[in-house]
């Protein structure tokens, strides 16, 4: 069925903000920017409004009544690309200080040039979902009125414009992934450790930074490889796909960027 009004509760709440003093343990978080991804945590429900004029009103009514049906809960993260770019952080590198799964997101937006939106002359803001779990009993129709609606929300909830929602569909669990580092090149990292902890002269390449590439003699796909990063055009077949979730994203309005099983829906 499709409700008159749908309504989403931040789990999470955002209105209480910690000062950090320098020194504490968590300070990094705010000298690496951090702050420009920022956590959705929404649960979303859907109510049956007679009168049209009072929807707001009656919409909040009937969920202090417990009246209204869980839809579903959404577990994201919105990149703030714009803010990002004007605090002259790196999107990508921010990403991948993050997680593995805001590097290998990040890293395929990069790599087909949809972090910038030439038309609006700015970064993008994406939002990537990480978890999205439905009421079992939720038809398409539904699931679409939220996902249609899931930008407004985000605005009124975080006070940004996502202008990208993203998914990540990992294959099932019979995939298993063939690229591996060989022995002889696991070995050699193992033995040059305690080097790359005490680097010669030849090996920094400017403030503390090891060059991996130059000291270990890794190529740059191999060092990818090891850090967990995805490499360029990296997936994994099509027969691995699980396709219960893969379909039911594309029915909701989700494309497929080229053979990368990450799924994009511009808003």
């Amino acid at each position: 069925m499709k409700y008159t009004t749908l309504a989403a509760t931040e789990l999470t709440p955002q209105n209480t903000v910690v000062s950090i003093s320098p020194g504490n343990k968590d300070w990094y978080k705010l000298e690496e920017g951090f702050e420009f991804l920022v956590h959705i945590n929404l649960k979303i429900q859907g109510a049956e409004v007679t009168d049209s004029d009072e929807e707001e009103s009656e919409t909040l009514k009937l969920l202090e009544q417990n009246k209204t049906e869980d839809i579903c809960t959404i577990s994201a993260i919105l990149i703030l690309g714009e803010s990002i770019s004007e605090e002259f952080y790196d999107p990508y590198e921010l990403c991948d200080n993050y997680s593995g799964d805001l590097e290998f997101v990040y890293s395929v937006i990069k790599e087909y040039n949809l972090e910038f939106d030439e038309d609006k002359m700015k970064m993008r803001n994406i939002v990537y979902i990480d978890e999205l779990l439905w009421n079992p009993e939720i038809d398409t129709e539904t699931k679409k009125q939220v996902i249609d609606q899931l930008k407004g929300f985000i605005i009124h909830h975080y006070h940004n414009i996502p202008d990208v929602l993203c998914f990540y569909s990992a294959a099932i669990k019979e995939y298993e992934s063939n690229k591996q580092l060989t022995k002889d090149r696991e070995n050699m990292l193992n033995k040059k450790i305690s080097s790359v902890l005490e680097p010669d002269d030849d090996s920094v390449a400017g403030d503390n930074v090891i060059d991996l590439n130059r000291h270990l003699r890794f190529s740059e796909d191999e060092i990818n490889e090891h850090l967990g990063r995805r490499n360029k055009g990296e997936t994994y077949p099509r027969k691995y796909i699980n396709q219960e979730e893969f379909t039911e994203f594309e029915n909701l309005g989700f494309e497929e960027l080229g053979e990368t099983r990450l799924l994009l829906k511009f808003i």
